[in-house]
């Protein structure tokens, strides 16, 4: 297996050279002669732009090598915009999807915001899940779209957005127990990604009302520096991945527990 690390370089056995032109412009070189006989494996977190450039060029590569990569994507840029916000604004989730499939890989997502629209499309697979989601009492999903996203068996409390029906602001959260007594129980907050955290911090007050033994919470994206801090101070146990960025390298609370990829 040939692989190509566009996370962790060193982590790769195939060489290659980011240059950056004056005018702004990265690209990439293979140091190493790409074996058409071999697969290649490339791993890449699509976080802005320059990314999905860079990983552009190299399916370009291998391509013409006659090569059809498996390309392992740990955070894929615009799943949140899994659909049509308004005339005005773009599906960049599909726009996405689109320039990538102009190209012959396959492509594993890890941790798709929406699954069924993300995974749409016959070459497109889910990374399988890593770890196992730390041991609770009670399951707490953040909405009710969560819930379906995870599609659990077991029994789980969720939280439902408050929003002023004129203006469509956010203006609190209601725990829906869903008759399951909380008191005296561990309890994890699960979910896909935390930005800014305001989600997460104000779902956090509601739980302690009920005098649970603890609250965790579990994302695999973290991608806000302040996010992370905000959340770390309500929730006594914190987990979350290095898939957006090697989080493991910061300087965070002592509840924050950063499981590598």
């Amino acid at each position: 297996m040939q692989y190509i690390n566009l996370c962790h370089k060193e982590k790769g056995n195939v060489n290659y050279e980011i240059i950056h032109f004056p005018d702004g412009q990265d690209h990439i070189k293979l140091m190493d002669e790409l074996n058409h006989k071999d697969e290649v494996q490339v791993d890449v977190r699509i976080t802005n732009a320059e990314w999905l450039f860079l990983l552009l060029q190299l399916l370009d590569i291998c391509n013409r090598h006659g090569i059809s990569p498996v390309v392992n994507i740990w955070y894929l840029m615009g799943a949140r915009m899994d659909r049509v916000m308004s005339f005005n604004e773009p599906f960049t989730l599909q726009l996405i999807q689109n320039i990538l499939n102009g190209y012959s890989a396959y492509f594993k997502v890890f941790e798709a915001h929406n699954p069924r629209e993300a995974l749409k499309y016959p070459n497109w697979d889910e990374i399988p899940p890593l770890f196992e989601y730390k041991k609770h009492d009670v399951l707490c999903f953040p909405d009710e779209g969560a819930s379906l996203r995870y599609r659990t068996l077991e029994t789980y409390i969720f939280c439902r957005k408050k929003r002023n029906t004129e203006t469509g602001e956010l203006s609190g959260f209601e725990l829906v127990l869903n008759n399951t007594y909380i008191n005296g129980k561990d309890v994890l907050v699960k979910d896909d990604l935390c930005d800014g955290g305001r989600t997460f911090c104000g779902i956090a007050p509601l739980i302690r009302e009920h005098n649970p033994k603890s609250i965790s919470l579990s994302v695999r994206h973290a991608i806000q520096k302040e996010g992370i801090l905000k959340v770390a101070a309500l929730y006594d146990r914190v987990y979350i991945t290095n898939s957006y960025k090697d989080w493991q390298d910061e300087v965070l609370p002592g509840n924050v527990v950063v499981e590598l990829l």
